[in-house]
């Protein structure tokens, strides 16, 4: 199992992109997550306004595609119904949702000093 490095990075790239007004359809987002390939989609499509790069040369996109994967079986309607996103165009929200599931599960772990 690999890591995740530079996950929180491309959250903080996809909160760029909302709020400069870009936003992606939920259903091409799911099948990004299907091809397993949506690091790589986002990254070439809006590109110029990645502060970071995400092109395997400092982070695994492989892996952070694989957990990104792991929701491929979600629907528009899920998005809604388990992660409050609703709008068919809210899909890089959506995938702030995805991140946030992550946080969730993992935050039990955490401890503050």
């Amino acid at each position: 199992m690999g890591d995740l490095k530079g996950i929180g990075l491309f959250g903080l790239q996809v909160i760029g992109l909302v709020s400069s007004g870009e936003t992606e359809n939920i259903d091409d987002i799911i099948s990004h997550l299907e091809s397993n390939d949506v690091v790589e989609y986002l990254f070439n499509k809006y590109n110029a306004k990645f502060a970071i790069r995400f092109d395997n040369n400092t982070y695994d996109n492989s892996q952070l595609n694989k957990y990104f994967s792991n929701y491929s079986f979600l629907t528009s309607n899920d998005a809604r119904r388990k992660y409050m996103v609703s709008g068919q165009s809210n899909g890089l929200l959506f995938l702030l949702a995805l991140l946030m599931d992550k946080v969730e599960t993992e935050s039990i772990k955490w401890t503050v000093d």
